[in-house]
């Protein structure tokens, strides 16, 4: 009797785990199906506080974000002039970064992926500032079901994400989240992104208003949106690195 007993909480535990999986996975596909678009123009100020508890901005940048259906994104910077047309282009699993200055292209890969962008600086890396589905990146399972979300962990499931684990909470009432924690070979988060407000552009719920925290450097970079246009036309023929040999 105690065998059988034994075998049925095996069991329940195993069903649990399952279902725990598959709530998971559809959590995350709901979140990424939100966050999905045909296209999208934003224009956002990048505000970089080189310590945590700074009142005032040390410096501030401008970009436009051009991203399309295939999840490539090409970012701009427009302000100041230091920076006006450093260009980073993100397109399947490749990232280039243009430089107006010199006319130098150089693509980023390996460890330059987790660095900020080099002229601009900030908390924001070159991964952070990419493109890519929750989903298709990360393998995740369900470790916390609050009232007002879940709390879902994710580990990569590709060799060229820089993070070793993300923790995030997805809100039940838009899907969109609220805050993510990164992970690099350790028990506490190297960076944490709050984001603080959302709007309604053209009828799609997006993140207006975020913050990330470099919890190593105690620093932060705040980025706000300050206009978007969604699913309206956009050339695809800027998403490609050839733009830059022109």
């Amino acid at each position: 009797m105690k065998r059988f007993a034994q075998l049925v909480w095996i069991l329940a535990v195993a069903c649990t785990a399952a279902w725990a999986q598959e709530t998971a996975r559809e959590i995350i596909e709901k979140a990424d199906a939100v966050r999905t678009t045909t296209s999208e123009i934003m224009t956002m100020k990048m505000d970089v506080y080189d310590r945590m508890d700074a009142a005032t901005p040390d410096s501030s940048v401008v970009l436009e974000s051009t991203g399309n259906s295939d999840g490539d994104s090409i970012i701009v910077f427009t302000y100041p002039r230091s920076v006006n047309g450093l260009t980073i282009l993100s397109k399947d699993e490749g990232q280039w970064v243009y430089f107006p200055s010199t006319g130098r292209v150089r693509k980023v890969s390996g460890a330059a992926k987790s660095g900020s962008v080099q002229g601009v600086g900030g908390d924001f890396s070159y991964e952070d500032l990419g493109t890519g589905d929750w989903g298709e990146d990360y393998a995740f399972t369900l470790v916390e079901t609050l009232e007002s979300g879940w709390v879902l962990e994710g580990t990569p499931e590709k060799e060229d994400i820089s993070y070793t684990k993300i923790r995030i909470m997805i809100a039940r009432e838009d899907y969109l989240p609220r805050w993510i924690e990164y992970y690099r070979n350790g028990p506490q988060p190297v960076k944490k992104l709050l984001i603080h407000e959302t709007k309604v552009w053209d009828g799609v719920a997006m993140p207006a208003l975020m913050e990330m925290q470099n919890l190593e450097k105690k620093s932060r970079t705040v980025l706000t949106i300050s206009d978007a246009k969604v699913n309206t036309p956009v050339d695809d023929g800027k998403f490609t690195a050839a733009r830059f040999y022109r």
